[in-house]
């Protein structure tokens, strides 16, 4: 069975799926524009627009990475979310590129990690009262070496690539050999 469920980019998805996270679609409440939603301030001036449409030095735009449409089809495995990737993300699949974005750690611990080498770079940091992330708007990262976790300011970084067309877990996006760009 496949369901259609449009554009990512003109949909809020509700929990992020890896690594036990559960993956579920939501909406935006109706008493809360999608309008104002983009326009309130999440990181220190800016607004979660600033944040995801515009592109900073010649790094990727998470703009780009959002504009996917999915189907939703049912399998032996469960829900898969399978992305369609329109020209310009398909044309970045294997290539190296800076993307700028919040880092949260994925081994389950109760102490903020000093540094990691595998975690979710995401376009809004958590502390966002809307983080409410999809698969365009959040890459599984895997590190050449450890990155120094920071929980308060976006890191940039450049890696390869990967545009995974059945994920499970609802991710769209890897990235490997990725460092931390100074």
């Amino acid at each position: 069975m496949t369901k259609t469920i449009g554009s990512l980019a003109a949909a809020t998805f509700g929990a992020l799926a890896l690594l036990g996270f559960a993956v579920s679609i939501a909406s935006i409440p109706s008493a809360v524009a999608k309008s104002d939603i983009e326009n309130i301030t999440v990181y220190k001036g800016k607004t979660i627009k600033d944040l995801v449409e515009k592109s900073i030095d010649g790094a990727v735009a998470w703009k780009t990475l959002m504009n996917v449409f999915v189907r939703l089809e049912e399998s032996d495995r469960g829900t898969l979310f399978i992305p369609e990737f329109n020209e310009a993300v398909a044309a970045l699949d294997g290539k190296e590129i800076e993307i700028q974005g919040f880092m949260f750690p994925l081994e389950p611990t109760t102490d903020i990690p000093d540094a990691e080498d595998h975690f979710l770079l995401s376009s809004v940091p958590a502390s966002c009262p809307y983080f409410h992330v999809y698969g365009g708007q959040i890459i599984d990262v895997i590190a050449a070496e450890k990155v120094e976790f920071d929980e308060d300011d976006p890191i940039r970084i450049r890696g390869r690539l990967a545009l995974l067309h059945e994920n499970r877990d609802g991710l769209f996006y890897r990235m490997t050999e990725v460092r931390l760009v100074q």
